[in-house]
């Protein structure tokens, strides 16, 4: 099961940390990582949390707008982040 983040932080699978300044949105930090593959047809793109965060993180974005945090040296993340990059944008 995936979870959107909340503003309490209630999320195990990241938290909202303070706001930005630049683009007005919720930085997302990782608290822990989904550790089950996601098939690449729910993954729509990724991205990496930012520097404020405690400890580096990837997010992958499903095709419904979901955030999941994973482990970005798994085998099966590598994969994903390969075949996405090959997508035509």
């Amino acid at each position: 099961m995936w979870f959107e983040p909340t503003v309490s932080g209630a999320s195990p699978h990241y938290t909202l940390s303070k706001m930005s300044a630049v683009r007005n949105h919720p930085y997302l930090c990782c608290t822990r990582n989904y550790e089950k593959p996601i098939s690449l047809k729910h993954i729509s793109s990724y991205f990496t949390t930012g520097p404020q965060c405690p400890t580096q993180g990837l997010i992958f974005v499903t095709v419904k707008q979901r955030h999941v945090c994973v482990n970005s040296q798994k085998p099966w993340v590598l994969r994903s982040m390969k075949n996405l990059e090959k997508r035509p944008r």
